[in-house]
Formats: structure tokens, C-alpha cells, sequence
């Protein structure tokens, strides 16, 4: 035998040593196929999100899309989707929920959510004709207010997860695109993929999921496999067949302009495109044909992976992984499944984006500082001019009454294992005391909720200082409901604060340390029983303007629902100057006897408070609102006795001027709407809307805060 022979002879011999010694030492995953839950289905996505491994099957000969549930990856339990569906592809957890699409064939596609995995919803279903045929999910995406959701071959995006529209899918001129292949939202814009290995840029970029640009640096590229977001970088891979020492190689970029490759060839788990983020970790996979098996890995920085196990023989993922905290999951074409554990949740070194802000406060008046940090297992210690506060370790440092002593400079050292960083000072100024003021101090109020038009919504405005911020408690209660003899309440609300159509924040199931009862208690709210599914969230630092609570039923379910609002101000620092709520209103269905709209307010502080409250019917018409009521009666209640009341407004008594100062909308001259206003001193007041001579629909109950 010629002597380069044997040397070639030998070198593949170590090699293939060396990768079986390298899979000894690894951990090998554990199959757990539900092959007796499938009957026959395919597995087509899977994702993770509220303790809960989620599966997606289809099966077209008979129709049975369900989907399978895990809280480990190792034991299954099968749910069936709302009767009718079918052609359900992908599953992904956005917002706080569970969506997937099922397509009829027909270019009609339906939405459906959950927030458990287990009880589904058809949210709407969309006719995609003329746009493509439809089909079932890819991905989903969400930001700047917008859901995006590439199908099949079809397109959907929605501003609140309720309303889906049809779109065109992104196409240059001249290019012939397969379907999309990902869509993912990061520092501010979209990123979209598509399959086609034409030579054509198949990576496109928009700011609000409806316009969407070709990538420049991106058009020599042909065919990219799902996008995704990790350590605040898109990371999508080329598959494209025409450049094979390309193929399959990571790019990566934090703006979708700007791409730089995230390995070299030498780097096994840089040509896979079979990845999947969670924990602090994006997970990645390589095959090993000499083994006849494949090697997991992970990475904390796009770059360097570190070996966590190999898959059993023959099991290549390729439909991507699901990260839990402790466990892994992994799913084939073949529908099989398998699952490994995940490492220790990887330290990302704390960031900050928005920094403490300087304020000037009177005398006696509450000062909140916070910060918005990034990063895993952060601790938190607010600096007073370069010393530790004792006790303030929190991501927010208030002080309830300020004096003159706590002039001074507050910063915040935030810290974890991987590092620390320490924001910038913000400057507090004490000025002279103002008097305490009168002001709206909170607002509730009870209706049916549930979903989509039986949504309840609460509208506020937060003004009253040219500057600063409002903290607020914010309460959606359902179950807390029934100890006061309430029949038919909501089993399970959820909540959500809205800035326009942008979710701020929300809660399903109050948190006591997030939300303690202490702090509820403070502002007058009764308690809610540990462990309940009422819903509750505390807001800090809102700045001036309009915003909205919705409460919904999940999983579509409807019953009698209360929306409270609470000012967290301390009793007696609400002056002049303070941000406070300057407006409340609630949009709801009025019925009769027990069932009239009852709106409840406190006036708190001192002195007194000149109000403008509105019970508005007819005029809902013009906005284009079905079913309004048509003659509401407005009583203003302090305890049992009725201290202002109104049917039909008059323009003497209650001037339009004097409502449009204050932005409230104009009313139809003559129309049968309720207008009051009334100097109120601090105390608990009631505002009850009936419909005259026993008539029902819906009326807006309007509170202003009038110079």
C-alpha cells in the first residue's frame, strides 16, 4: 500500500476516534415521541412559554389538529383545537400566549390563541383571496404595536391580537420568492426571511410590519432559514445551494443592515440553521455522519458553543428546539422528538436603557427613581451621593415625602455574576412646599368582560404638571368577586395597560411580591385572597398622556369583571403641581335593575374638587358605535343620597365650552346624552347610568378634572 494511502487511511481513522471518544463523554439525549397521542398526525412546530412545553399536529385524512402539552418534554397530554380546525402548521408563544393559524385550503385561514396550551380560541378567521392561498402559521412576531404573521403563503398582522388583515407578502420586482420562512422584531424593526435560492435578496426590513424594504447588503444571498433574536442580534443562516462553501453559515446583525458572519466552517454548529433561544442560551445543532448521530450545543454570545449532548442515532432536528429552565426539547420531520437538560441559566452581563431622571420636587411631595436594566439574576443598590441606601434594592428608589435633606445626586448600582454597571446620577431638587390639592384619586368599575367586543376598557389620562410621572395600581378582579354574593364573575381575568395600541404591561394571576398587599391596601383596596386568578399590577413612572386598561376573559371565557384604578400617591403630597389622573371614562353595556352602569370615584386630598361627569348615548352613534343607548339618565350618588342628577344636557348648565377645555369630545346639540358638573369635597362618590323608561345599549361614563 502506497505510503500517503495508509497516512489518509489513518487520519480518517482518529478522526472518526476522536468524534466517537468526544460522544462518550456527552450526555445522549432521551427520546420521547407521544407516538400514541399522534394517531397518525404529523408534528409541525413547537414552542415554550407559562411552564409549558406546547406541540402542534395536523392530519388532513381525517381532519384532527390538536396540539400536545408538556410541562417536562417527557409527559404528553393531548388537546383538541376548537371544532373546524385544521391545517394548523407552526406554534409560537408572543405576548404572553400561545398563537397558531389553521388554513381551510380555500384562502381562508383562522387564528387561534391560548394562554395555557390547553384551552384554545378562534380569534378571527381571515379570507387571504387575491393575496395568496393562506394556509397555516410560519412565524410570529410582534412590535411597534404590530402582530406579524407570514403563512404558508399568505400573510396576517393585527394591532391587538383581536383584528387580523390580509396583507401582501414582501416581493421585489422581477424575484420569484418561496414562502416566508421567519419574521422576528428587534431594536426597533422587523426582519423577515424567505426560502428562495434565487439570487435575489430574500431578507427584507420594515419598521412597522406593513412596508417592507429589501436588504442592500444582502442581495448576493439566496435563501435564508428562520430568523431569530439573541443577545440583541437577528441571527438568520444561508441554505442556498449556489455557493456551497456559504452554505449554511450564520450571519448576524442588531439593526438588519449591517450582517457579519457568526462562525468560519472550522466551527461545526455555525452551519446550522436548527437553533432555538431560551434561558439565556441559543442552541444549536451539528450532524456527525460518521457516528450516524448529531451533537447539541450552546452558545451565550453567537460565537463559541460548547458541547451539552448528542441526539440518538439517526434523530436530526430539524424543525428546531424549545428551551425550558431546565429542560430541552428537540423536534424532527420524522415527528419524533427528544429531550435533553438544559444548562443553568447562562449570566448576561446587566445593561441599562434608560437611566434615572433628574427631578424637582416640592417639599413634601413624592419622588420615584427607577431604571430599566437587562440581563440575568440582577441585584439592585440605589447610591445617595455616592453612599448606599439601606433597604433600596430595587429596579425603582422612591421616597414618599421628600425635605430638604434628600437634595442630592441618586444613581443605582446594578450587578450579577457576569458584571457590573452603575447608571447615571440624576440630580434631586427640594423646593418649597406647595398645599395639598383635591384630586381623582381612583375609579372602578363592574361589566361583563370577555373577549374581542366584549372586551372591557378603561380609559385614563395622566396630566396635571407641566413634568414627572404617576405610579398607579391597577386591579382586574373576577374571583374575589364571589365573597361579596357577585354571581356569574370571571373565572380567570387578564389585564393590560396600553399606551396607544402598544402593551405596557399586563398580568394574568397577581403576584403578591410584584404587587403586595400592603401597597393595596395603602390606597383603600380591599384585599384579594392569596393565590386567586384576579389580576393586578402595580405601574410606576407613567409619564403625561392617554392610556387604556383591557380586561379580558382567557380562553374566551365571559363573566362579571371589576376594573380599578388606584393613585399610589401618599395621602396629602397631590398639590397643584402633582400628575395625577385628569380624566377617566369606561365604555360598557347598560342594562337594567341590577344590571345600570355604576361608575365608583374617590375624591381624595383636600379642599375640593370641581368635576365634569358624562353619560353619553346618543352621541356614540357618530363614532360609529352600534346599539347605543339612546336616553341614558345620570345620578351622581354620595353614599344613598343622589346629589346631582341629569336627563338629556343642557347647554346653559353645562356649557360645551367648559367640556371642550378640558378635551372632552362635542356633544350633538339637543341630543338625550347626561351631563353634570359638581364641587366635590374628598369622599367616595358613585356615578349610575340607567336608560329611560327601562331602554339598554351602550353608554360611555366620562369623569373630568375641571379648572
Amino acid at each position: 500500500m502506497h505510503r500517503p494511502l495508509r497516512r489518509l487511511l489513518f487520519l480518517v481513522a482518529a478522526l472518526a476516534a476522536s468524534f466517537a471518544a468526544r460522544a462518550q463523554t456527552l450526555p445522549t439525549w432521551r427520546e420521547s415521541t407521544p407516538t400514541a397521542l399522534l394517531s397518525g398526525a404529523s408534528l409541525y412546530g413547537l414552542a415554550y412559554g407559562n411552564g409549558t412545553f406546547v406541540l402542534s399536529a395536523s392530519s388532513n385524512s381525517p381532519v384532527t389538529d390538536f396540539v400536545l402539552t408538556s410541562p417536562d418534554g417527557a409527559a404528553w397530554n393531548r388537546v383538541n383545537l376548537p371544532a373546524g380546525t385544521s391545517g394548523i402548521r407552526q406554534v409560537r408563544f408572543v405576548n404572553g400566549r400561545f398563537w397558531t393559524v389553521g388554513g381551510d385550503g380555500s384562502g381562508r385561514s383562522t387564528v387561534y390563541a391560548s394562554t395555557d396550551g390547553s384551552a384554545w380560541s378562534a380569534v378571527q378567521t381571515v379570507t387571504v383571496g387575491g393575496l395568496g392561498t393562506g394556509g397555516g402559521l410560519v412565524d410570529l412576531a410582534y412590535g411597534n404595536g404590530t402582530y406579524v404573521a407570514p403563512l404558508d403563503l399568505g400573510w396576517l398582522t393585527s394591532s391587538d391580537g383581536v383584528t387580523w388583515t390580509a396583507r401582501s407578502a414582501p416581493t421585489p420586482t422581477g424575484a420569484t420568492l418561496t414562502a416566508a420562512t421567519g419574521v422576528a422584531f428587534n431594536n426597533g424593526v422587523f426582519i423577515a426571511t424567505f426560502g428562495s435560492v434565487s439570487t435575489t435578496t430574500s431578507v427584507f426590513r420594515s419598521t412597522d410590519g406593513l412596508a417592507w424594504t429589501p436588504v442592500p447588503s444582502l442581495t448576493s444571498f439566496g435563501g435564508y432559514t428562520r430568523v431569530f433574536v439573541f443577545n440583541n442580534q437577528f441571527v438568520v443562516y444561508e441554505r442556498s445551494n449556489t455557493n456551497p462553501s456559504l452554505q449554511g453559515q450564520g450571519l448576524a446583525s442588531t439593526d438588519g443592515l449591517t450582517w457579519t458572519r457568526t462562525g468560519t466552517t472550522n466551527n461545526p454548529y455555525a452551519g446550522s440553521g436548527i437553533t432555538g433561544v431560551g434561558n439565556g442560551y441559543r442552541v444549536a445543532i451539528s450532524g456527525v455522519p460518521a457516528l450516524g448521530n448529531f451533537r447539541v450545543a450552546t452558545t451565550t454570545n453567537n460565537a463559541a458553543f460548547t458541547d451539552i449532548g448528542i441526539t440518538p442515532v439517526n434523530r436530526s432536528i430539524d424543525r428546531g428546539f424549545a428551551v425550558g429552565p431546565s429542560t430541552i426539547v428537540g423536534l424532527t420531520a420524522a415527528s419524533q422528538v427528544v429531550v435533553g437538560d438544559a444548562p443553568a441559566a447562562a449570566p448576561v452581563a446587566p445593561t441599562i436603557s434608560a437611566h434615572p431622571a433628574g427631578q424637582s420636587v416640592p417639599a413634601g411631595g413624592g419622588v420615584t427613581f427607577s431604571v430599566t436594566a437587562a440581563g440575568t439574576g440582577l441585584t439592585y443598590q440605589w447610591l445617595f451621593n455616592n453612599n448606599a441606601i439601606a433597604g433600596a434594592t430595587s429596579a425603582s428608589y422612591t421616597i414618599a415625602a421628600v425635605t430638604a435633606a434628600n437634595a442630592g445626586a441618586y444613581a443605582v448600582r446594578i450587578a450579577n455574576s457576569a458584571g457590573t454597571v452603575t447608571s447615571n446620577a440624576a440630580a434631586l431638587a427640594v423646593t418649597a412646599a406647595l398645599p395639598s390639592t383635591a384630586y381623582l384619586a381612583n375609579l372602578s368599575i363592574r361589566s361583563t368582560a370577555g373577549a374581542g367586543a366584549e372586551t372591557l376598557i378603561v380609559g385614563f389620562t395622566v396630566g396635571g404638571a407641566a413634568g414627572g410621572t404617576k405610579n398607579l395600581l391597577v386591579r382586574g378582579i373576577g374571583p374575589a368577586l364571589t365573597a361579596f354574593g357577585v354571581g356569574g364573575a370571571l373565572a380567570d381575568p387578564r389585564l393590560d395597560l396600553f399606551t396607544g395600541s402598544t402593551v405596557l404591561v399586563g398580568n394574568d394571576n397577581w403576584d403578591a411580591a410584584a404587587t403586595p398587599p400592603a401597597t393595596q391596601a395603602a390606597v383603600g383596596a380591599f384585599a384579594l385572597p392569596a393565590g386567586s386568578r384576579d389580576a393586578a399590577l402595580v405601574r410606576n413612572s407613567l409619564a403625561a398622556g392617554s392610556y387604556t386598561v383591557q380586561i379580558t376573559g382567557t380562553a374566551g371565557a365571559t363573566g362579571v369583571a371589576l376594573a380599578e384604578l388606584y393613585d399610589l400617591a401618599p395621602a396629602g403630597t397631590v398639590t397643584a403641581a402633582t400628575p395625577r389622573l385628569v380624566n377617566i371614562s369606561a365604555r360598557t353595556q347598560v342594562g337594567t335593575g341590577g344590571d345600570i352602569l355604576i361608575a365608583g370615584f374617590n375624591v381624595g386630598g383636600t379642599g375640593s374638587r370641581r368635576l365634569l361627569i358624562r353619560a353619553v348615548g346618543p352621541t356614540l352613534a357618530a363614532f360609529g358605535v352600534g346599539g347605543a343607548l339612546l336616553d341614558p339618565r345620570l345620578d351622581l350618588y354620595s353614599g344613598q343620597t343622589v346629589i346631582a342628577a341629569n336627563d338629556n344636557w343642557d347647554a346653559a348648565a353645562t356649557p360645551a365650552a367648559t367640556q371642550a377645555a378640558v378635551g372632552a369630545f362635542a356633544l350633538a346639540a339637543g341630543s338625550r346624552d347626561a351631563v353634570v358638573i359638581a364641587n366635590l369635597a374628598p369622599g367616595a362618590y358613585t356615578a349610575q347610568i340607567s336608560g329611560v323608561g327601562n331602554t339598554t345599549g351602550i353608554a360611555l361614563v366620562e369623569v373630568y378634572e375641571l379648572p
